[in-house]
C-alpha cells in the first residue's frame, strides 16, 4: 500500500458584493442620519471578512450627502460585513433627484471589490412657502371687487402643481376676498 497526500495551499481570493451595480429609491424627506442601505461585502478566506475595510470614491455630486457608520462587528467564522449607508445632509429631490457613488471594499491581503451604488429619490410634495409678510393697503371707500395691491406671492418648489388659495381667519374677513387660483385679494362688500 502507498499513500499518497495532497496538501491545498490556501490562496486569498478577492473580496466580492452580491451585486456590483446597486439601485436604491428613497423619499426626499427622509430626516438626517437615517439608515439607507445596510451595505455588505463577504470575502471567503477565513477570518478576512472580520478585516473588511469600506469606503466611499467616486461621488456625483461632489459634495456628498451621504455617509458610511460604523461597521458591524463579526465572529472570524463568518464570510460578511455590513456597514450603514446613512443620509449625511438634507436631500432635495428638486435640485439632486439622482447621486451616484461607488463602495469599495479591502480585505487584510489588500485585495479590493468595487459596487457603484444609485440613489434616486422619490419627490415629495411641499407646501408652497409665502415669499415674505406681505402688506396690503386699502383707501376708504373703495368700490366693490377692486383689486387690493397685487397678487399674493408664494414660492412651490415642485413643477406642475396648482394651488387652492383662501382667507382663513381675518379680521374683517366678511369685508374681503381673494381669487382663489392667483391670491388676489379685493374688497368683498
Amino acid at each position: 500500500e502507498k499513500y499518497i497526500f495532497v496538501q491545498v495551499n490556501d490562496v486569498p481570493e478577492d473580496p466580492t458584493f452580491k451585486e456590483s451595480n446597486l439601485v436604491i429609491t428613497i423619499g426626499e424627506n427622509n430626516n438626517v442620519g437615517s439608515l439607507v442601505e445596510n451595505l455588505t461585502g463577504k470575502d471567503e478566506d477565513p477570518g478576512d471578512a472580520m478585516a473588511l475595510t469600506f469606503s466611499l470614491i467616486g461621488v456625483s455630486p461632489a459634495t456628498l450627502s451621504f455617509e458610511l457608520g460604523a461597521p458591524e462587528t463579526i465572529y472570524p467564522y463568518q464570510s460578511s460585513r455590513s456597514i450603514p449607508l446613512q443620509i449625511k445632509t438634507a436631500l432635495d429631490f428638486e435640485l439632486v433627484p439622482v447621486h451616484t457613488m461607488t463602495l469599495t471594499i479591502t480585505d487584510s491581503s489588500q485585495r479590493t471589490a468595487t459596487q457603484s451604488i444609485t440613489i434616486q429619490l422619490n419627490d415629495v410634495n411641499e407646501a408652497p412657502v409665502l415669499v415674505k409678510d406681505q402688506i396690503r393697503y386699502v383707501k376708504e371707500n373703495m368700490p366693490m371687487d377692486s383689486f387690493i395691491g397685487s397678487p399674493l406671492e408664494w414660492y412651490e418648489e415642485d413643477e406642475r402643481q396648482s394651488h387652492k388659495v383662501e382667507i382663513i381667519s381675518a379680521e374683517w374677513k366678511a369685508t374681503w376676498a381673494i381669487n382663489e387660483c392667483d391670491g388676489q385679494m379685493r374688497v368683498k362688500i
